[in-house]
C-alpha cells in the first residue's frame, strides 16, 4: 500500500439538480490485490443547503495529457445533514503501478456543463465556482394588509449536472410574517421572478405556509446574471400580490 498527501484546496459541486457541497481531498491511497491497483480518495465534503442529501456524483480520473479517463466510484455513504460534513470516499480502479496520485486529474461533470476539475497536486481546481452571496434584504413586503414577507438568505451558486455551462442557480429564504389571525388553513403563496435577461418565470408550484413560517424558492439564472430582479409573491386565494426589487 502506498498513501500520499493529497491536499486540494476546496471545490464545490452538487450530485443533483439543487444540491451543493464544499468538499476537500486529504488523501490518497494506492493498494494492490494481486494484479489489480485500486487508487482511493479521502476527504470531506460539507452540504452548504438545509436540506438533508447525499453527495453521489459521477466522475473520471484522468493520467496525464493522454491517459485513458478512469470512472470513479462511490461518495458519502448516506444523506449529509444541512450545513454538516461528513466523509467521502472515492475509489478507481485498474490504475498503473507507478501511479503518483499527484499526476492524475478528477473531472466531476460532462462536458458542456459547469464542471469541477481538481488537481490531485493541491494546485487550484477549475470551473468549481464557490457560491456567492445573492440578495438579503429584511426590509418587508406586503401581500395584504395583514402580511408581511422578507428576504433572510439568498445564495447564488452554479446549476450542476442538468444546467449548461454558464447557468446558476438563485435560491431565496422568505420568512413571513402575520400581524393577525388567520385562519387555520394559513396561506397559500406562488411565486415568480423576473431576471435581467427579460425573462419572468415561476419559481415552482404554491406554498402552503403557516404564518410565521418561511418557504424556500429556486429559479435557474441564465447568463447576464447581473442587473435587476423582481420577486412576486400572489396569495392564490386572494389574489393580493407583492413585489420586490434588487440588484444583483
Amino acid at each position: 500500500m502506498k498513501q500520499f498527501d493529497a491536499v486540494t484546496p476546496p471545490f464545490w459541486y452538487g450530485d443533483e439538480d439543487g444540491s451543493l457541497f464544499e468538499v476537500r481531498f486529504d488523501r490518497a491511497t494506492v493498494t494492490s490485490r494481486g494484479d489489480d491497483r485500486t487508487l482511493t480518495l479521502a476527504g470531506t465534503a460539507e452540504n452548504l443547503l438545509d436540506d438533508p442529501t447525499g453527495f453521489r456524483p459521477e466522475g473520471v480520473l484522468s493520467i496525464g495529457a493522454t491517459g485513458k479517463p478512469r470512472r470513479l466510484t462511490g461518495g458519502t455513504s448516506g444523506e449529509v445533514k444541512g450545513h454538516r460534513s461528513a466523509p467521502v470516499r472515492f475509489t478507481v480502479s485498474d490504475v498503473p503501478a507507478d501511479l503518483d496520485p499527484r499526476d492524475a486529474i478528477v473531472t466531476f461533470g460532462e462536458a458542456g456543463t459547469n464542471q469541477a476539475i481538481v488537481a490531485l497536486d493541491g494546485s487550484a481546481p477549475v470551473g468549481a465556482s464557490a457560491p456567492r452571496e445573492g440578495f438579503v434584504d429584511d426590509a418587508p413586503f406586503g401581500v395584504d394588509p395583514t402580511t408581511t414577507m422578507a428576504v433572510t438568505d439568498s445564495v447564488i451558486y452554479p446549476r450542476f449536472v442538468t444546467g449548461r455551462a454558464g447557468q446558476e442557480r438563485l435560491r431565496l429564504t422568505i420568512d413571513v410574517r402575520v400581524e393577525a389571525d388567520r385562519d387555520e388553513n394559513g396561506l397559500y403563496l406562488h411565486t415568480s421572478l423576473s431576471t435581467p435577461d427579460g425573462t419572468t418565470a415561476s419559481m415552482g408550484d404554491q406554498n402552503a405556509v403557516a404564518p410565521g413560517g418561511s418557504f424556500v424558492e429556486t429559479a435557474v439564472v441564465n447568463p447576464p446574471d447581473t442587473g435587476t430582479y423582481t420577486i412576486e409573491v400572489l396569495e392564490v386565494r386572494t389574489q393580493a400580490a407583492a413585489t420586490k426589487r434588487f440588484e444583483l
